[in-house]
């Protein structure tokens, strides 16, 4: 705004306005589908690849049942290992999705500032 000659300020302030109010509402929009992408593909990376676990794909299935059965969750038993596996496989993946996500818009956040400052121009006398 300080280059702005003054009868343009009103303007540019309009404009930065502007600009605000659609990085405002389009950014939200484009992190939610960033984040449910990336959740998608790191779920299917681990149901691809069961090396991904932790502790492998046959002691988990024998931990969750052991869990389970501890917690008195007798009846279908194997199906419910299964869920529980699904649901903490799906709660790293969102895990990972978020830090996905806030690793983009700090990698994008540096270049925007990198790119501002080679862009930035002593401001202008104006007589």
């Amino acid at each position: 705004m300080v280059v702005l000659p003054k009868e343009k300020v009103m303007i540019g302030s309009g404009l930065r306005g502007l600009m605000n109010g659609l990085g405002s509402t389009f950014g939200v929009s484009m992190a939610a589908i960033f984040v449910e992408t990336q959740q998608t593909i790191h779920a299917l990376a681990f149901s691809e690849d069961q090396s991904l676990y932790p502790i492998g794909g046959s002691e988990a299935v024998t931990a969750a049942r052991e869990y389970l059965s501890i917690a008195g969750e007798w009846d279908l038993l194997p199906t419910k290992a299964m869920l529980l596996i699904r649901q903490t496989m799906l709660d790293e993946a969102a895990g990972l999705a978020y830090r996905d996500c806030y690793l983009a818009i700090a990698v994008s956040s540096l270049l925007s500032l990198t790119i501002t400052m080679f862009l930035r121009t002593s401001p202008r006398q104006h007589g």
